[in-house]
């Protein structure tokens, strides 16, 4: 009897140490602010005075198998707790904030340790009350309903303080979006107004060719740029074949890297230019969007695009001109054969854009059809292709770095 004592104190202290080292881990990391950022921390000492309760009282019961039971039913407790713990420390030495409202994954998991460690606890209450003659369903009964009290009390105190403080702080925070101005009476520009490339931007694009509704090639982009600076990574897939480049310019230089090879080698620049034409976000407002292309363009309205009011816009392009304005459209409309892209200038389609409060071009997409070019294997009645383009953070600085290995 003494052994099965002595095993469960010592997981029941094991547990405490847990528990204890999530107090002092939420006071040492938890510090978003708020008027009650500092309950957080002595809520927190519920869990501990649970577990130490347990440690005071284990659940002691007599027979082998019910000892086993009480013995993994603090050890799952641990278990369970253990990963909660590390990826709360994770999640705030990286800096993410989620503690201050806590995910569903995230309460999930806590209140599963909570009601573990509180079971474990409460049955070895139940046993002091009851007395350790008690029939044990009796005893059973009483520590599973002290169980619930002290989760309940525990729990509500601790989730309560989370959620009060992280409401608090999503209410005084003013309202944010990667896309453009929000709370502002500034409305977005006309369609044929103001429309400018960001100084900066996060810059993303998927593009896709078909040929009578069958996909001939995709592609996704990655990029940054400041100013006239800028990187990009692509992966794509055309006639079967997958491929990975890379692409960066600084200071009127620019790299080139094939095929995922990581050699990049330096693009020399057409005669006359002290730099190479852009590749994303400018390259639709330099080519495809100038003030004389919109004149006519179609107002569709306003619209809210992650938080930030835009003003849609749309009007009719030509296949140069979507292929100048997205140039990985060029990319998709090659053969896999040397060679440049073909001419598609009879291609017709229709080009949208959304304008933000400040001016400037946050998405775009395009779409333009015709015949198929004699160089796209197979032939077809009708080829496709297609675009989109986000950009985002515009506001946040940013300085593009040469390619690894290169010295500008």
């Amino acid at each position: 009897m003494r052994v099965r004592l002595f095993q469960l104190r010592l997981i029941a202290a094991f547990l405490l140490l847990l528990w204890a080292g999530a107090v002092a881990g939420i006071i040492a990391l938890y510090h978003p602010g708020g008027p009650v950022d500092w309950l957080v921390g002595i809520a927190a000492l519920g869990p501990v005075v649970v577990a130490a309760l347990a440690v005071r009282y284990p659940p002691l019961a007599v027979g082998d198998r019910s000892s086993v039971v009480m013995g993994w039913l603090g050890v799952l407790a641990c278990l369970v707790l253990i990963p909660v713990l590390f990826g709360a420390f994770e999640a705030q030495a990286s800096g993410d904030t989620s503690l201050t409202v806590p995910s569903p994954e995230a309460m999930y998991a806590g209140t599963a340790a909570l009601v573990l460690t509180c079971l474990f606890a409460g049955l070895g209450v139940a046993r002091r009350i009851v007395g350790e003659a008690a029939d044990r369903q009796r005893r059973f009964i009483v520590g599973t309903s002290l169980a619930m009290v002290l989760t309940l009390a525990t729990g509500g105190l601790l989730g309560g303080a989370i959620l009060v403080n992280g409401l608090a702080l999503e209410a005084a925070a003013p309202p944010s979006s990667i896309f453009g101005p929000v709370g502002t009476a500034t409305t977005p520009p006309l369609c044929e107004g103001a429309l400018a490339a960001g100084a900066y931007a996060t810059v993303d694009i998927t593009a896709s060719a078909t040929v009578d509704r069958r996909e001939r090639a995709t592609s996704t982009v990655s990029g940054a740029r400041a100013g006239i600076d800028e990187r990009w990574e692509a992966t794509g897939t055309r006639d079967g074949l997958t491929s990975s480049r890379g692409y960066v310019e600084m200071a009127g230089t620019a790299w080139q890297e094939a095929s995922g090879s990581g050699t990049w080698r330096a693009v020399p620049l057409p005669v006359g230019r002290t730099a190479p034409a852009p590749t994303l976000d400018d390259a639709v407002v330099q080519t495809a969007l100038t003030p004389a292309l919109r004149v006519a363009a179609e107002d569709v309205g306003f619209e809210e695009v992650g938080g930030a009011t835009a003003r849609h816009c749309r009007t009719l392009t030509t296949g140069t001109l979507a292929l100048g304005g997205f140039p990985e459209l060029e990319w998709l409309a090659e053969t896999t054969a040397a060679g440049g892209a073909p001419d598609l200038h009879d291609w017709r389609g229709q080009l949208d854009w959304w304008v933000f409060a400040d001016g400037e071009l946050g998405m775009a997409s395009v779409q333009i059809s015709g015949l198929p070019p004699d160089s796209w294997p197979g032939g077809g009645v009708q080829g496709v292709l297609q675009a989109m383009l986000t950009a985002t953070r515009r506001t946040t600085p940013l300085a593009i770095q040469p390619p690894p290995g290169v010295t500008p």
